[in-house]
């Protein structure tokens, strides 16, 4: 999901508008609390800027979105992310047993 996030972000950079109703927990398929919690992670490791998380007297939390936006820190994240994932498919028809 973390990559779904930012992923969403990074597309959303080249449109006027970012969609602020699409970027929800209904929108990535998973709980709101999972999506909240996504997102302050995201936050906490400076991946992602223009959006804030605040808690509420009665222990809510609110998203707010200015203008959302990766960082450096998320880009290098997207790209590592994207290397794994080729490795990963070059390694499906590798079998450790052929090697000893």
């Amino acid at each position: 999901m973390i990559y779904q996030i930012l992923r969403f972000i990074e597309l959303s950079a080249d449109k006027d508008e970012f969609d602020v109703g699409a970027f929800c927990d209904k929108h990535f398929s998973v709980t709101k609390n999972e999506f909240l919690n996504a997102v302050e992670m995201l936050i906490d490791a400076k991946y992602i800027k223009g959006v804030e998380l605040r808690e509420a007297v009665d222990w809510r939390v609110d998203l707010f979105v200015t203008r959302p936006k990766l960082t450096l820190e998320g880009l290098k994240f997207l790209a590592t992310d994207e290397l794994m994932k080729k490795e990963a498919q070059n390694a499906k028809g590798f079998n450790i047993k052929n090697l000893i």
